[in-house]
């Protein structure tokens, strides 16, 4: 069956965590209007090998992004279906296999593995309070109760933030076409004086596992 509330979250990030722990995960804190979210990124994958496949495009350009820039802050649940702003990594023309890299989620050394790539994108968005984060994935909650790495309440975000489909047992359950994850984060264009000293930028960040297929 595929993802039953797959969509994308439109909202300004916060705070972050870098994963660890048996199942890490990156961890990112967004605000919509007052309303909190938490986006969990996998940084190592479950069924071997464990190595992520990653893809991190710091000059993505794509015809979606015009659809992007029209949302409303919030939650948007999306049809699995081309056509729309749906993601699918094999149909929607986004990457190629051969364009991913293979890395360990955590070794040794500065900016030289998952987790701290995410680190270094995320707290440059942090730092620009004008800078916005799409999450594609699954919405989970809102549930009772603090949410376990931030604190707020009630518990709620987006999860299975990574390629939904080609997936080793036991996720197989969870595949299906246009329905695929990712984060995009939008910097806005610098202005000084009437002239464009900075030009936007959308810096995209996909991920999948060694362990999928692309057929």
């Amino acid at each position: 069956m595929p993802l039953r509330r797959y969509g994308v979250l439109k909202a300004r990030p916060t705070d972050r965590r870098q994963g660890g722990g048996r199942s890490p995960h990156y961890h990112i804190h967004a605000v919509d209007h007052g309303e909190d979210y938490r986006i969990s990124i996998s940084v190592r994958s479950k069924p071997g090998p464990s190595q992520l496949l990653y893809r991190i495009d710091d000059r993505f350009d794509h015809p979606l992004l015009s659809k992007l820039r029209e949302m409303p802050m919030g939650f948007c649940g999306l049809a699995s279906e081309p056509g729309g702003i749906a993601l699918d990594y094999v149909r929607g023309d986004l990457l190629r296999r051969e364009q991913m890299h293979e890395l360990p989620w955590d070794v040794p050394g500065p900016d030289d593995d998952f987790n701290e790539l995410l680190h270094l994108w995320v707290g440059r968005a942090l730092r620009d309070e004008d800078a916005l984060l799409y999450a594609f994935g699954e919405r989970f909650g809102p549930v009772h109760g603090p949410d376990p790495h931030f604190g707020f309440r009630p518990n709620t975000g987006i999860y299975n933030v990574h390629m939904n489909q080609g997936s080793a047992l036991p996720y197989v359950g969870l595949d299906g076409g246009w329905q695929d994850g990712a984060v995009l984060l939008w910097f806005p264009a610098i202005v000084e004086g009437g002239e464009v000293k900075v030009r936007e930028r959308w810096v995209a960040v996909f991920v999948a596992f060694a362990s999928q297929r692309w057929e």
